[in-house]
């Protein structure tokens, strides 16, 4: 069984070679090369570069993998990269407002169906709210995937809601961040 080592993607085009009599100068990788990955300075999928340096397209779209909490932390922890805050605020947006969209429908489905008295009308009115809420999930899935495609192409995406809350948040944070970090003249 041969054994393999890690060479860095500069020094060769290969992810792994093999060790030993089988890695002659002409003999074939063991892996396929990734295309300009020596240019890039990192592999094709990958968050954590060979370097250490993030991918900001995929820390952007690791904003919208689950609701609230990724958005929240790189809210908070990017500095450097604007792309990546916009995204985030852009997550935190559009998961409050998806959440605040389907809690106001189930909250008009208790109200109304604990208030109506006639039992057809009743039906008929909460199987229209189902079916709105039922909406909305699916639109807010298309929405999300829309987002995260953006993310990855590194594009921020214009929406007439959320983009203009979005980056109210985006500044206000980094203004508040800045604020944080700068160095303080400490005079006595």
């Amino acid at each position: 069984m041969p054994s393999f080592r890690r060479t860095p993607i500069a020094a060769s085009t290969s992810l792994a070679v093999r060790s030993g009599p089988a890695s002659a100068p002409g003999a074939a990788p063991l892996a396929p090369s990734i295309p300009g990955a020596a240019r890039r300075g990192g592999s094709a999928g990958l968050a954590l570069g060979l370097r250490g340096r993030r991918n900001p397209r995929v820390v952007a779209a690791l904003a919208y993998a689950l609701p609230l909490v990724p958005a929240v932390v790189l809210l908070q922890r990017e500095r450097r990269n604007r792309f990546v805050r916009v995204h985030a605020a852009t997550a935190l947006v559009f998961f409050a407002s998806l959440a605040l969209a389907q809690v106001a429908l189930y909250v008009l489905l208790v109200v109304a169906g604990s208030r109506a008295t006639d039992p057809r009308a009743a039906t008929l009115f909460g199987i229209g709210l189902l079916a709105g809420w039922a909406l909305v999930g699916v639109l807010g899935l298309a929405l999300w995937l829309r987002l995260m495609a953006s993310a990855m192409e590194g594009r921020v995406a214009h929406l007439p809601l959320l983009s203009g809350l979005a980056r109210a948040i985006e500044s206000a944070q980094r203004r508040i961040s800045d604020a944080m970090w700068r160095p303080r003249n400490r005079s006595v």
